[in-house]
C-alpha cells in the first residue's frame, strides 16, 4: 500500500467523541445568538496554503459549538489556468500536506476524490466536467464527505451544513456569520433567476433530470454563488434524495434552482458581506485585499472577501 492510503485509512478509523449543546454566542449586531440546534461547517480545500490552515484554525477556535470538518479533495487532477488571473492551479494535497492536515485537525479531516463521489453517483460520469467534480460538483462533494462521516460516527449527520471554500476571509469572528443566519433554511449569495442562455460546456454538465426537472417554460431555473452556502437540515435532505434520483447540475445552478422549484425560503448573503466578491469583481483579490484583511479583522462589522489566496 502506499503511505497515501495508509493515510486514508487512518482517517476512516480516526473517530472523537462529538457533544452536542446549547451554545449562546455574540451575534452580529450585539444581540445574543441562541444556537441550540446542531450545525456544522465543512470547509472544502484540495492543496490549502499556510494562510488557508491558519483560517481553518480559526473557524474552529471561532466555533466551539459546532461541529467543524476539514474535506480534503485528494483527486490529482493538475491544470494549468490562463496567465494573469488568481485562480490557484488544482493539485490534490502532498503526502506531507495530508499528513499536516490531519496532525494539526485530528477527527476532523475527511478526504474525497473524483472516484469516491462516482461510486456513490456513476451516472456521472457522463457528464462533461466529470474530471474536475470538487471543482464543478459541490454538492455531490458534500454528499460524499457526510457519508464519509456517517462511516466514522456510526450515524448520519442530523443538522444543518455551512459549506465554505478555503479562499473566504472573513474579517470578524467566523461564529458572527454563522449566528447572523441562525434558523435559515438555504443562505447562498447572488441568488437570481438564470435567464440568459449558458454554453455549451456548462450545459454538458447538466443531467437529463436535471433538465426535465428544472427547466421549462414556466419554471426559470436559478444561479448563485457557491464560495459560502448553508442548507437547512431539511432543505439538505432533499437536496440528497435529488442527487439519489440522478438530478445532477454545476451546484451554482442545483442548488438554487432547488430552493427555488420547492419555495425554500433563501437568504441572500449580504448582511455581513459588503465586500463579498471583492467590491463586485470575480478573482480580483490581491496584496490590497489581503492588507485590508490583517487590519480589518479586530472591527465590529464583519466583511466577507473571496478569494484571499497567499
Amino acid at each position: 500500500d502506499t503511505k497515501m492510503e495508509s493515510w486514508r485509512r487512518l482517517l476512516c478509523v480516526s473517530t472523537f467523541a462529538v457533544t452536542f449543546a446549547t451554545r449562546v454566542g455574540w451575534g452580529p449586531n450585539g444581540v445574543d445568538a441562541l444556537i441550540s440546534a446542531p450545525e456544522m461547517v465543512m470547509v472544502r480545500t484540495y492543496n490549502p496554503t499556510d494562510l488557508m490552515i491558519e483560517r481553518m484554525s480559526r473557524v474552529i477556535e471561532d466555533n466551539p459549538g459546532r461541529e467543524v470538518v476539514i474535506a480534503v479533495d485528494t483527486t490529482d487532477a493538475a491544470t494549468k489556468l490562463e496567465a494573469g488571473t488568481n485562480h490557484s492551479t488544482l493539485l490534490s494535497p502532498s503526502e506531507e500536506k495530508l499528513k499536516l492536515l490531519v496532525q494539526k485537525f485530528p477527527g476532523r479531516v475527511f478526504t474525497y476524490d473524483n472516484d469516491a463521489v462516482l461510486a456513490h453517483f456513476p451516472e456521472m460520469a457522463q457528464l462533461g466536467g466529470s474530471r474536475k467534480i470538487g471543482m464543478r460538483f459541490h454538492d455531490e462533494c458534500i454528499y460524499t464527505v457526510l457519508k464519509s462521516w456517517e462511516k466514522a460516527h456510526g450515524e448520519p449527520w442530523k443538522g444543518s451544513v455551512w459549506a465554505i471554500e478555503d479562499d473566504v476571509e472573513f474579517t470578524a469572528p467566523w461564529n458572527r456569520l454563522f449566528d447572523a443566519y441562525a434558523g435559515a433554511e438555504y443562505v447562498s449569495a447572488g441568488i437570481h433567476q438564470l435567464r440568459s442562455a449558458v454554453s455549451d460546456e456548462k450545459m454538458a454538465q447538466l443531467s437529463e433530470e436535471f433538465k426535465a426537472r428544472y427547466i421549462s417554460a414556466d419554471f426559470h431555473w436559478n444561479f448563485a454563488y457557491e464560495h459560502v452556502v448553508k442548507f437547512g437540515e431539511s432543505f439538505l435532505a432533499r437536496v440528497h434524495a435529488e442527487l439519489q434520483q440522478g438530478v445532477h447540475a454545476r451546484s451554482e445552478f442545483s442548488t438554487p434552482s432547488m430552493a427555488a422549484k420547492w419555495n425554500v425560503s433563501a437568504s441572500q448573503l449580504d448582511r455581513l458581506a459588503s465586500k463579498w466578491w471583492c467590491h463586485g469583481q470575480n478573482h480580483c483579490c490581491g496584496d490590497e485585499c489581503l492588507a485590508y484583511v490583517k487590519v480589518s479583522g479586530s472591527q465590529e462589522e464583519g466583511l466577507l472577501f473571496h478569494p484571499v489566496k497567499a
